[in-house]
């Protein structure tokens, strides 16, 4: 009964992700193929369905009021709904967060959300304000890194001159790694000098800091989680 809650199709359309990888995978059980963007363990649900889109308001009340949480992290946020071979920032993926916003909202009108749009400053800018309380900074968080690394403040200045005449006022999240990325620690051959300076810079900028759990005492990690 919760077939069409994924996405199927009889032949293999074989075309791949943004980044090269497969995003069709053969079920043995009904000789069919499903997408799925991250990997064939992981199918993406069809958000086409109805049942779907209600499926997940039922899920953000009952965390916002049953269980009393403040807001969510929401993850890959571009990859919502697909048209043909588009397969992130669709018109209708678009759609569906400001949507979101406002019935999360209208339970809860304090409840903050964060989404994670893995790319460009005009991207994330494109997801922030009707569909996400803030968005996660990517290029910023390279930047501050780059910078730090170099002993060069230019990046920072130029991303920051950006993201303040293009923002909604400090409407933007501020962070340097998380669990899909190298801890700071490595990404910085393990200075604890530079490592203190970048968080100092991110910490102290405008906007909402993120920290990803372990780096405020320098843990050490590669990627991936």
């Amino acid at each position: 009964e919760y077939e069409n809650w994924y996405r199927w199709s009889n032949t293999n359309p074989n075309y791949t992700g943004p980044w090269g990888q497969p995003v069709w995978h053969h079920n043995d059980t009904n000789n069919k193929y499903y997408y799925g963007l991250f990997w064939s363990g992981m199918p993406d649900l069809n958000y086409e369905n109805e049942n779907v889109q209600e499926k997940m308001k039922d899920i953000a009340s009952f965390w916002l009021e049953d269980i009393g949480v403040d807001g969510f992290r929401c993850d890959a946020v571009k990859y919502i709904f697909e048209e043909n071979t588009i397969l992130e920032n669709t018109s209708e993926t678009y759609q569906w967060w400001s949507d979101f916003h406002n019935y999360y909202k209208s339970l809860k009108p304090d409840a903050f959300s964060v989404g994670e749009a893995w790319d460009s400053s005009n991207i994330v800018l494109s997801y922030t304000g009707d569909k996400f309380d803030t968005c996660f900074e990517f290029q910023l968080a390279s930047d501050i890194i780059s910078s730090v690394e170099s002993q060069s403040a230019l990046s920072i200045k130029s991303k920051m001159k950006y993201l303040k005449s293009s923002f909604p006022y400090h409407q933007y999240a501020t962070f340097l790694t998380n669990h899909d990325q190298n801890r700071l620690m490595n990404e910085l051959s393990e200075s604890v000098g530079n490592y203190k300076l970048a968080s100092a810079i991110y910490l102290t900028l405008p906007g909402y800091p993120f920290i990803y759990y372990g780096e405020e005492i320098g843990m050490r990690g590669e990627k991936p989680d």
